[in-house]
């Protein structure tokens, strides 16, 4: 979920800050205010292309921050990939894109450099953006038999054959292993103990690292941190001038104060607690005083074993964790090799068993495919026609590559899958990117994710959702949009009052002029002002009584249940 997005000298944003919440944001505002800057600025968070033209006039860069909180099966999918990357891994993911004139682009992920590959890979699993320049998500073969996949009628034979194929490749590694001629098994053994003996002297361990990096900053510190404890422990210790001695003096008075009044025994012991917690931090400053000394040798000892560790994980790691990855690989490719996990014989054996499950699974997964196809189709089409695409026709087409051998094996199973599409009669069935509009392309889009059950990207983020359509179908695309942010976070660019009447959260974009430069701003409007945004969308600026009622009559409509679809 998108939950916070800054922007600073992005386009005509001068600086802004925006607040996202679960369910329907609506964005609305004059053509030509700059509601579309706000879906790029997104896009660049998820990896996009970044051109000069988004720094702003005047400016020498352009930044981009967005704030996301994954859940479900997307966050699982961002913390394999960020472990993977050895990127910090934390509950939310905080994406930076700075744009240089000079032409270089730079990202973080959680503090970290990452590269504009991995943004693009990570984005994919936060955010998913259908517009005037982002419809080629939907174009990819791969997303389209992600999504067929994500029916429920198909999705356990996708996941058996996933897993089928995860056994079947470790048979094939395994084989590989035991086939290489001796000479060569041989060599690779002596690189491979090389390597072993190396990770093995230097012994990393999981949290040494940080272990050692606090030690070094304490004993680079040891005098400032004696000294300091060592004050504490005199201000706070025994003595009649100390902290300790005034708070006895205090409880002694407070004893007797209480004996004559018990309403005083609380504050007694409230002072009591008090002098038992700075006799405690007394103690404890005055061991830390005592105990952290400057100790040079053992510095040096540290800053040798970080060098140590920082030259291992170069070379066969970005983390220990991966060092450590890195030495099972190794201890098990040794054991492999020397013939401790069997005969070529029976790797051949393991994996025609192997190759015979992957096929069974991979053939279900096909049957289950071609059944659900056409069932699917008609969904969509009958999705489509309230959405002012009466006539469009929409085919899933699922074509099986011939399974030869284990080498044609592949997780997804044998299929090709793609999604055609004719929006007028007559038409042929197209692939859906070369005949959809924008608009076409974002409804259908629409219509397919209301109905694809998976755990996707959990922000959706539609442009020209609305083009061409008004009346009676934007109402159909507002209902279908509020019913689809049910299920994940539905952001959408609209002009139309009959869908931002959907909005849980409606944002106003506009232009101003500021010291003579055109300023683009947005703010979320209260429900006070709703009506009169969407009075403004029906009339114009000039909005009369009777645009009032309507956008009221608007809101209170879009309250009611669904009543129609699929």
């Amino acid at each position: 979920m998108l939950r916070e997005l800054r922007l600073k000298d992005f386009a005509l944003v001068e600086d802004l800050h925006l607040d996202f919440e679960e369910g329907l944001t609506l964005l609305t505002g004059e053509t030509g205010a700059g509601k579309s800057i706000l879906v790029e600025a997104l896009g660049q968070a998820a990896g996009e292309r970044a051109e000069l033209e988004m720094i702003r006039h005047g400016a020498r860069e352009a930044w981009v921050e967005a704030r996301f909180v994954p859940s479900g099966g997307p966050a699982l999918a961002v913390r394999a990939l960020l472990n993977g990357w050895g990127l910090p891994s934390e509950e939310d993911v905080v994406i930076r894109r700075r744009i240089a004139r000079e032409g270089r682009s730079t990202a973080w992920v959680n503090g970290a450099v990452a590269s504009v590959g991995q943004l693009r890979e990570l984005g994919s699993h936060l955010l998913e953006i259908h517009g005037q320049n982002q419809g080629h998500r939907l174009a990819d073969e791969a997303r389209q038999r992600e999504l067929l996949d994500s029916l429920p009628e198909v999705r356990v034979r996708a996941t058996d054959t996933r897993s089928a194929y995860a056994r079947l490749a470790s048979a094939m590694e395994r084989l590989a292993a035991l086939r290489r001629t001796q000479s060569e098994r041989s060599a690779r053994l002596e690189a491979l103990r090389r390597e072993r003996e190396e990770i093995e002297r230097a012994d990393p361990r999981e949290g040494e690292e940080e272990e050692l990096r606090a030690e070094k900053e304490r004993l680079q510190h040891a005098e400032e941190i004696s000294g300091a404890a060592s004050s504490v422990a005199s201000l706070l210790g025994p003595g009649e001038t100390s902290a300790a001695g005034a708070l006895k003096e205090a409880a002694r008075h407070l004893k007797r104060l209480s004996e004559v009044d018990p309403a005083w025994s609380p504050y007694l012991k409230d002072l009591q607690t008090a002098t038992g917690v700075l006799s405690t931090i007394a103690t404890e400053a005055e061991r830390t005083a005592s105990t952290v000394q400057s100790d040079p040798e053992r510095l040096d000892r540290i800053q040798a074993r970080l060098a140590d560790l920082d030259r291992i994980k170069r070379r066969y790691g970005p983390s220990v964790a991966e060092v450590l990855s890195r030495l099972e690989q190794v201890r098990r490719e040794e054991d492999l090799l020397s013939g401790g996990a069997g005969t070529v014989e029976g790797a051949s054996a393991a994996l025609e068993e192997a190759f015979g499950v992957y096929a069974r699974a991979s053939q279900a997964l096909s049957r289950a495919r071609g059944e659900a196809a056409s069932a699917f189709a008609r969904r969509v089409e009958a999705a489509l026609r309230p959405l002012a695409m009466e006539k469009a026709r929409f085919e899933v087409e699922v074509e099986s590559r011939p399974l030869r051998n284990p080498e044609d094996a592949s997780p997804a199973g044998q299929d090709e899958v793609r999604f055609l599409f004719s929006a007028n009669p007559g038409e042929p069935l197209r692939p859906l990117s070369k005949v959809a509009s924008g608009g076409e392309l974002s409804r259908t889009l629409l219509a397919i994710a209301s109905l694809a059950t998976g755990e996707g990207p959990r922000a959706a983020v539609f442009d020209e959702v609305d083009a061409g359509i008004g009346g009676r179908p934007a109402e159909h695309v507002g209902r279908r949009l509020r019913d689809l942010s049910s299920t994940r976070q539905v952001l959408c660019i609209t002009h139309l009052p009959q869908i931002a009447a959907f909005a849980r959260r409606h944002i106003r974009v506009e232009k101003t002029q500021s010291e003579g430069r055109t300023v683009v701003r947005a703010r979320v409007l209260s429900e006070e002002e709703r009506p009169g945004e969407l009075a403004r969308m029906l009339a114009g600026e000039r909005v009369p009584e009777t645009a009032l009622r309507h956008a009221r009559e608007l809101l209170k409509g879009a309250r009611l249940p669904t009543a129609d679809g699929p």
